[in-house]
């Protein structure tokens, strides 16, 4: 699979590194191979605006599992990922947006530079 490292940035206190892979959608690796996380977002979208949503989607959920607010149902067999749960209180909420934040305003430029070339070939 075609990939495009585009950096590691901070989510809070943890270094995240950000992928630009083939196909669409998005999704993210606690602890990949041993190296710090890993966030891909796939660069065939059909617009920009698309691409940041499934980069702020994935942002979000991976600093609310960090949070420990991301729960699934023990008694769900098929292991679908649309069955998680996630809870929190608006302090933890404010946390969550300003780590996310902080990933997002760093990593933005870089993933748009390199989309713009992606989508050239």
């Amino acid at each position: 699979m075609k990939q495009k490292i585009i950096g590691v940035f901070d989510i809070g206190y943890e270094n995240v590194q950000l992928v630009l892979r083939e196909g669409t959608g998005g999704e993210f690796h606690l602890y990949p191979e041993k190296t710090v996380a890993r966030i891909k977002v796939g660069a065939e979208q059909e617009s920009w605006k698309k691409l940041v949503a499934v980069l702020h989607h994935e942002v979000f959920e991976f600093a609310l599992t960090r949070a420990n607010c991301r729960y699934l149902c023990r008694e769900d067999i098929s292991g679908d990922h649309s069955a998680y749960k996630f809870f929190f209180d608006h302090p933890t909420f404010s946390e969550v947006c300003a780590k996310a934040s902080e990933f997002i305003v760093e990593a933005l430029p870089l993933l748009e530079k390199e989309w713009k070339k992606w989508a050239k070939k």
